[in-house]
């Protein structure tokens, strides 16, 4: 694979796992 697509995977990887961050901590203050 050449770097450009790794790179873009990591910032896929990244932006997904801010989501799911944001979602879950939305989830705890909504208790």
């Amino acid at each position: 694979m050449s770097p450009i697509v790794v790179n873009n995977i990591r910032k896929l990887i990244y932006c997904i796992w801010i989501l799911s961050y944001m979602i879950e901590t939305d989830r705890i203050s909504l208790r």
